[in-house]
């Protein structure tokens, strides 16, 4: 559809073991790497970075879009559920080499900023709105912060929430109504 040219392979085989044959063949697809219960956010760049690249060339690509690629192109991995692909993003900023192996993530992008963006730490609450930032597209915001920070020079402190103001407070900031 997007000028991906890949041929699709179909391969028979036995599930031997114990268990009835969902469940062997379930084991069968997780130890062949055909179907990920868990998925680590280095995978998921490299699909970024190959056969999904169309996607994020505008620097992002919101989780709702992978999602919808996971799910529809058989030459990408099976993941078990939405979940899983959930993690692999929430981790993704909290590689140490997330510059190279990993990605930042943001709540939205306004056209102009990435809204909540999170480098270096691990992203919370990740839907299916929130974006994918390359770490290039998210290391040049954070960059240009810190110097309208110091240009500003009023000493208010380090913004990380892309200018909402949401998260700066100190104690009481999760937002629940408890229950």
């Amino acid at each position: 559809e997007r000028g991906i040219d890949l041929v699709t392979e179909f391969n028979t085989g036995e599930v031997d073991g114990a268990g009835g044959l969902c469940e062997r063949t379930g084991r069968k697809l997780v130890n062949d790497a055909i179907l990920y219960a868990d998925f680590a956010p280095s995978l998921l760049r490299m699909r970024l970075d190959g056969v999904l690249s169309k996607l994020w060339e505008d620097g992002h690509v919101s989780v709702s879009d992978v999602w919808d690629a996971f799910a529809r192109y058989v030459y990408l991995p099976r993941l078990t559920n939405r979940a899983v692909l959930a993690q692999a993003i929430e981790n993704g900023p909290a590689s140490v080499t997330y510059e190279s192996a990993g990605f930042a993530v943001a709540d939205a992008f306004d056209g102009s900023r990435y809204i909540g963006l999170v480098t270096g730490a691990r992203a919370l609450a990740v839907m299916p709105t929130s974006v994918i930032v390359h770490p290039d597209v998210a290391e040049a915001q954070n960059r240009a912060e810190r110097a309208e920070q110091e240009s500003e020079g009023d000493g208010h402190g380090d913004r990380r929430d892309g200018g909402t103001g949401q998260g700066t407070g100190g104690e009481g900031t999760g937002g629940g109504s408890g229950g």
